[in-house]
This record gives structure tokens, sequence and C-alpha cells, in this order.
């Protein structure tokens, strides 16, 4: 068995809606008509996340969309997106490495937020993943039909050995077509508690 974890959501916690992203951001911003969306709703997130479009074009649709001063408020916005750790989750991850299991990620993401999650010393659980893998690396972002072979070719293994966990259904759906073994993520209950069950450990 060889884990693959999405981050937002599975591991750490992430706000989803422009308007919580805003109100962790306290910038001043004005009316819009994607405050009651989500991230993806912004036609340039993904894009960005696949890394198929720049940063600064990423930034400087932020700016317009929301009033805000300057790329660096676009920035700060953009990283207020992501928050702590889930509890538990370091634990996990250590555990399966002592048991010699294979770790890595699938996550759609993107440069701001990868530095942080993986060079911050804020999230062990992230950091203690072998193989940290993010949509912009590979040039496409999940459901993407295409991302999970090119997955499997960039890190060499094979799709019978994987246990995918994600947060989104869609993504769930998409990886089981492609033949993976997948299990959703829910806000139900604590993701320690889930990813503990499905993967089976005490």
């Amino acid at each position: 068995m060889k884990v693959v974890f999405d981050v937002g959501k599975v591991l750490a916690h992430a706000h989803m809606q422009w308007k919580d992203a805003l109100a962790a951001s306290k910038l001043a911003h004005r009316e819009s008509g994607l405050l009651q969306k989500y991230l993806y709703d912004l036609p340039e997130y993904l894009p960005y996340e696949g890394g198929q479009i720049s940063q600064e074009t990423y930034l400087s649709a932020l700016v317009k969309e929301f009033g805000l001063k300057d790329l660096k408020e676009a920035k700060h916005l953009h990283e207020s997106i992501i928050g702590d750790e889930y509890p538990g989750v370091a634990e996990i991850v250590q555990e399966l490495n002592q048991k010699g299991i294979s770790t890595a990620t699938l996550s759609n993401n993107n440069p701001i937020h990868w530095a942080w999650f993986t060079e911050s010393g804020n999230y062990p659980a992230i950091e203690g993943i072998q193989h940290l893998v993010a949509s912009f690396h590979l040039g496409l972002f999940k459901p993407d039909p295409a991302i999970f072979p090119k997955f499997c070719d960039f890190l060499g293994w094979d799709k019978s050995e994987l246990v995918f966990l994600d947060d989104s259904e869609k993504n769930i759906i998409a990886a089981r077509n492609a033949g993976w073994v997948a299990h959703i993520i829910t806000d139900d209950e604590p993701k320690a508690t889930q990813i503990r069950r499905i993967l089976n450990l005490n």
C-alpha cells in the first residue's frame, strides 16, 4: 500500500470561499459577486494551481476582483486561504513512515501555499510525507482525468498500490475512474479519526 493525501481539508484547514479568506486576511475590499462563491469560481484560480498562468497574472486578477491596493495585498489574501494543520495527522504520517509505507501528496496547490506548507516548519505532517507533489508540478489539476496517470508516471508508482484520500467528491470519482482506491474525507468528524479508520491504523 502507498498512501496519497490531498492537503487542504485533509491535512490542513483551508478556507474554501472568498468571504472566509477575506475575513481571515482582514483586508479592506469591495463587494464582488465572488464573495459568496468558492475559490475555484475565480477563473484564474485553477489555472494558477495547474501552473498554466503566472503568479503575477493570478494576483493581478485578485486585485481587480476585490479592489485591493496592490499585488502585495493580493498575496496576503492568497496566503490567508490556508490555516493550521489538523490535530493528529502528523502522528499518522509518522506512523506510516515507521511502518515503511510510502506516502505522497496529490494536491491542487500553488507555489505560494506550497512553500508555506513545506518550508515553514508549521506543518509536520506535510513535511513528513516522502513525495510532495502538487498540481503545478504536473501542469494539471484535479479532477482532470489525465492527472492521475501522470502522477503515477511522475513517481513510477502503479495505480493498484494506491489509497487516495481527498475531500472533494469530484476528485474521488475521477480517481476511482482512473482505477485508484479512493476515499472521501469529510467535515463530519475529526480528520485523523477518519484517516485512521480508512487505513486500519489502531
